[in-house]
């Protein structure tokens, strides 16, 4: 997940998301924002190696959901999820 997070693979890391999601989500709860959540972090638990995870950390307008930042000496990028329901974005929108 992480490399293919890293090379820009968008189709490898929604594929691993999915994965994640139907074998973590209880059907009743499959589009909660906080089992979302969880998933995520399953699905990046390696990240743990690289990066401090934050789960709902405070923004200048709310709360990002879960913010990866690089361990110390780390050369890798931060990362920033938020999860969204419905509509989505597409590439020309994402900064």
């Amino acid at each position: 997940m992480l490399q293919s997070t890293w090379n820009h693979d968008e189709e490898a890391v929604a594929a691993g998301i999915e994965v994640s999601h139907l074998a973590n989500a209880s059907v009743l709860k499959y589009n909660d924002e906080n089992s979302l959540r969880c998933v995520i972090r399953l699905a990046y638990y390696n990240a743990m190696n690289e990066y401090t995870i934050i789960d709902e950390m405070p923004t200048g307008k709310g709360y990002a959901d879960l913010v990866f930042i690089p361990r110390p000496c780390s050369d890798k990028p931060a990362m920033v999820v938020e999860l969204k329901y419905g509509g989505g974005l597409n590439a020309s929108e994402i900064c």
